[in-house]
């Protein structure tokens, strides 16, 4: 856990999570997504909610589907570059109480069907050029996107 964590405003990010996640594809309508150093699984990612909330259900309903929109585009997005066969997301927070959603998406030759990304998967670090080569490409596919000032919460 990263001590006193939170992404009330998000900014700059604390230099341990920016090292977890050192490229940004996009920022999206209330959310950042960020992709993983680690791509064991290829386009590994995350968003972030902009504000602090630490659970879904405390969101206003706008909040919460501007959110869930951001997880389908983004999901989209990777899914037309990279093909995976399934996208597992997770909503987690036990370990940074500020809600965010991990996107890890699965393939066919993936070594472990079950790896956690985290703690028993292997380690792919991919150069940073690649993480913003991919980035890029992801970002393409997404739709054009309301203004987030304009999402009331």
């Amino acid at each position: 856990m990263v001590a006193g964590f939170s992404l009330t405003k998000i900014g700059r990010l604390p230099a341990e999570i920016a090292a977890i996640y050192p490229v940004e594809v996009a920022r999206l309508r209330v959310s950042r997504w960020l992709l993983g150093a680690n791509q064991y699984v290829r386009g590994y990612g995350v968003l972030v909610l902009d504000r602090h909330a630490i659970e879904l259900h405390d969101l206003s309903i706008e909040i919460r589907q501007a959110f869930t929109e951001d997880i389908a585009d983004a999901g989209r997005a990777i899914g037309r570059i990279l093909n995976p066969i399934k996208m597992n997301l997770e909503l987690l927070g036990n370990a940074v109480p500020h809600l965010h959603c991990h996107l890890k998406p699965r393939y066919p030759d993936d070594l472990s069907g079950h790896a956690r990304i985290f703690h028993d998967a292997q380690r792919a670090q991919l150069p940073l050029a690649d993480l913003v080569q991919l980035a890029t490409k992801l970002r393409g596919q997404l739709p054009a996107s309301p203004d987030a000032a304009s999402i009331a919460g």
